[in-house]
């Protein structure tokens, strides 16, 4: 785990990730940015508070999945938008998980993947913190950003953490998310 303690000034960021496509013979990589609004215990406050590809925004929509990629193409693969000041007050953490899919019986990780980066920018788009994944974290397949909410006002982007896990239904389910089976 990666210790970063940087305080958000703005009250604002974009939580961005992105990744070349593959240039080799076999199947492209896709590469998920899901984010989990947590309480004070570190689980998920409902279902409406996991934003991915298929739910773009919180309830209050103060964070939102802007843009989204299938095949690598273009800067911005995956982008999303965090406004702090418009968040629920039992909001307590945000983590962002970076996932890459993964098809049964097949182990992809960071470093097969050319460019793999997640970077965290201002609302002018300056860049805050950024983190190579393909070589920092080249042998996970799943991280974690974490940002924490200190003296109820002020948010700071607090870890990035590899993850080891048998897979992103038991990631989500430890947060308290409800999987539909």
């Amino acid at each position: 785990m990666e210790k970063i303690d940087l305080k958000i000034e703005e009250q604002f960021a974009n939580v961005v990730l992105n990744w070349d496509q593959r240039s080799t013979n076999g199947e492209d990589f896709d590469l998920d940015l899901m984010m989990f609004l947590l309480d004070k215990e570190n689980k998920i406050i409902s279902n409406n508070h996991f934003i991915f590809f298929n739910n773009h925004h919180s309830g209050c929509k103060s964070v939102v999945l802007e843009k989204q990629s299938d095949n690598g193409f273009g800067l911005d693969d995956e982008k999303v938008k965090i406004n702090f000041t418009n968040l629920q007050e039992d909001v307590f953490y945000i983590d962002a998980l970076v996932s890459i899919h993964q098809e049964k019986g097949v182990c992809k990780n960071f470093g097969q993947i050319k460019n793999a980066s997640i970077k965290v920018e201002n609302r002018k788009q300056h860049i805050l913190y950024e983190q190579n994944l393909s070589e920092e974290l080249s042998k996970f397949n799943f991280t974690k950003l974490r940002f924490k909410k200190e003296n109820n006002s002020c948010w700071t982007l607090d870890y990035l953490s590899p993850m080891e896990s048998n897979g992103l239904k038991e990631i989500i389910e430890n947060y308290g998310v409800k999987v539909k089976k």
